[in-house]
């Protein structure tokens, strides 16, 4: 797992975008490509021609098609689709955290200056701490209405909902630098 694979699954952990499962019902009519209806879907779990599973497919996730490969599909079938989604891409979650080292450019005093590789490496490595705040960062930047954010490993952060989104960044950045919130809990008034 990446570092932007690992940061985007705690980002997704902490604006509770968890995924959604959910199936749809098509009928073949001339051709075998179905536009899927959810967006950001992120696996294919199962598909069924005339409730029988098939293994006849492929998934552009590029563009939200399904093709049908399997042999014997004619008009008239019925295909079911199972499939899981997100409310957020990978490509959107990505955006979020270069904004997130965007901030930490300009409101640290102590971190490096951090960038995106092409390769979607983050330059130079961030350690865990620093992992941490640029997923905080990215779920205010998603949810900037939220009150509070939990981390896996035990931190969390309080904010009034008087603050505007930049403001409970700068504190959060200030907070971190400080050595607060080492210990589980950083409140910022």
């Amino acid at each position: 797992m990446s570092d932007l694979e690992a940061m985007r699954a705690k980002i997704r952990a902490l604006v509770e975008d968890f995924g959604y499962s959910s199936s749809e019902i098509r009928v073949k009519e001339s051709n075998s490509t179905f536009k899927l209806s959810e967006e950001n879907v992120t696996a294919i779990s199962q598909v069924q021609i005339n409730g029988v599973a098939t293994i006849g497919y492929s998934y552009d996730s590029t563009n939200n098609i399904l093709t049908i490969t399997a042999s014997g599909f004619t008009s008239g079938d019925s295909v079911e689709i199972f499939d899981t989604y997100n409310d957020y891409t990978d490509s959107e979650l990505n955006k979020y955290v270069k904004a997130s080292l965007t901030f930490i450019s300009l409101y640290s005093s102590v971190y490096t200056d951090y960038e995106i590789e092409d390769d979607d490496v983050i330059y130079p490595t961030p350690d865990n701490a620093v992992t941490d705040l640029i997923c905080i960062i990215s779920s205010i930047l998603i949810k900037p209405n939220y009150s509070r954010y939990s981390m896996p490993g035990g931190v969390t952060v309080d904010y009034p909902n008087t603050k505007c989104k930049e403001d409970k960044i700068q504190g959060l950045i200030s907070e971190y630098e400080a050595g607060t919130g080492v210990m589980g809990l950083i409140t910022i008034i």
